[in-house]
């Protein structure tokens, strides 16, 4: 169904420059997936949470969590983005993208080449299991690296994350959106988040508003709270 307004041709002409892949499959594609998953936990772990189903049988999309326990949000190293772009070479049809929650998306992966995928993420400390978990937060570069902010974003993230670090207990609380601004400017857009964190200043010290019940989908809301300078604000997650 096309959308109000949108020319049918001009749609066409535009996703004819995103044409899909040519996608091979084999009747053992799944039979090397499901071995794989049976023999390593870890692997399987990964799969649950970082994978995606596939229009075409036999692939999946493999989401790479940049949001590893304790890491700068959404930063990578020269090695580790290296390691992605031979790996969208080699796995995923030179394909690569980056999500809004700043992650890096292999989107047409065969199901039989996600073991390799998933030991070469390995090697480079890319194979955190916690896509859409608590610890797969968006948060700004806030006052460490943006002279807008007005206060601090990653010291926050990193602290929350490390809180919820065991993926068992995180599994528990289910998917929850946590996104951090470092001001008014909203970058993280914390106002529709499960739970948003905006930075402060208030008399030069560094405070934060909580806000609940935001939701960044079709249901489109706008949470509510209140404000904590830091120290309460980590004593809160905390408890």
């Amino acid at each position: 169904m096309n959308s109000p307004g949108v020319d049918p041709k001009e749609l066409a002409r535009i996703e004819a420059y995103f044409a899909s892949p040519e996608f091979v499959t084999d009747d053992g594609d799944d039979d090397v997936f499901e071995t794989a998953l049976a023999a390593d936990e870890a692997f399987k772990a990964w799969s649950e949470q970082n994978l995606a189903e596939h229009r075409a049988p036999g692939y999946a999309i493999a989401t790479i969590s940049l949001k590893s326990i304790g890491a700068v949000p959404g930063d990578a190293t020269s090695e580790q983005m290296r390691m992605i772009a031979d790996m969208a070479e080699t796995f995923g049809h030179d394909e690569i993208r980056i999500s809004h929650e700043q992650n890096v998306v292999l989107p047409h992966v065969r199901k039989r080449d996600l073991p390799a995928v998933f030991a070469w993420l390995q090697t480079v400390g890319l194979a955190t299991a916690n896509v859409g978990l608590i610890s797969d937060i968006i948060a700004c570069p806030g006052m460490d690296y943006c002279a807008l902010a007005t206060a601090r974003s990653i010291p926050i993230a990193q602290d929350i994350a490390r809180h919820f670090s065991d993926s068992a207990y995180a599994k528990t609380i289910g998917e929850m959106k946590i996104k951090i601004s470092g001001c008014i400017n909203a970058c993280g857009h914390h106002h529709v988040a499960h739970i948003g964190i905006l930075g402060l200043d208030r008399r030069g010290v560094e405070s934060y508003q909580i806000t609940l019940g935001g939701d960044h989908t079709e249901t489109l809301a706008i949470g509510l709270g209140l404000g904590f300078r830091r120290k309460k604000l980590c004593r809160l997650f905390s408890a």
